[in-house]
């Protein structure tokens, strides 16, 4: 039980960090309404479920793939932020009717930009890493690494829940130059955030 609890602690804080997966949540939320969200976080919950899983069994082989790669594995998370930065940054708020958020039409590519964004976050990777090394540093056996790790993704979840639902409900009372306003402001960040990547990698 006190390695759920540990793991329920981690989750909180994950959760409430800002970085780019908070703010494509959020924008997709807003934008594109809970449905077009809840798909996206989908994507998200899967490939933390990929990292747990191929960490949890392949952590040294993975560790090692991921020196030899990580610069090209980087550029290619710069070129992904930069594409969503430049895009949110640019593409005007339009007004979507009901019937737009609940059509299910192309739902797998909402699916698939969630998923794509945290497999190559590197801080997606990195974070993961840590968790496993937590792990493994507190001696868990399988069974207490299964409710520490259930811990974090069940927890990370349900924030990603109310994330959701508190920008599908702040939406009915912005206005849209609001609107645009905010997603400039996510574009920018998430442009910085590329930036600042970058910048990382070559001085490492």
């Amino acid at each position: 039980m006190d390695e759920l609890i540990y793991g329920v602690k981690l989750g909180v804080i994950l959760s409430v960090i800002i970085s780019p997966t908070l703010l494509i949540i959020l924008y997709y939320s807003i934008n594109y309404g809970k449905n077009k969200g809840l798909i996206l976080c989908l994507g998200l919950w899967t490939s933390d479920i990929l990292h747990a899983l191929v960490f949890t069994f392949g952590e040294n082989l993975l560790s090692s793939f991921l020196g030899i790669i990580k610069s090209y594995y980087t550029l290619v998370s710069v070129i992904i932020l930069l594409f969503l930065g430049v895009k949110i940054l640019f593409t005007p708020v339009r007004p979507f009717t009901e019937k737009e958020e609940t059509s299910q039409n192309k739902w797998y590519n909402y699916y698939s930009k969630g998923l794509l964004l945290a497999i190559f976050n590197p801080g997606s990777t990195i974070v993961w890493l840590g968790i496993i090394g937590i792990s493994g540093s507190r001696q868990y056996d399988y069974i207490s690494h299964f409710s520490f790790i259930s811990g974090i993704i069940f927890t990370v979840i349900f924030f990603d829940f109310l994330k959701i639902i508190l920008a599908n409900g702040i939406k009915n009372f912005l206005s849209i130059n609001l609107l645009n306003i905010i997603n400039r402001i996510i574009g920018v960040l998430l442009l910085i955030g590329a930036c600042v990547m970058l910048y990382r990698n070559e001085a490492a």
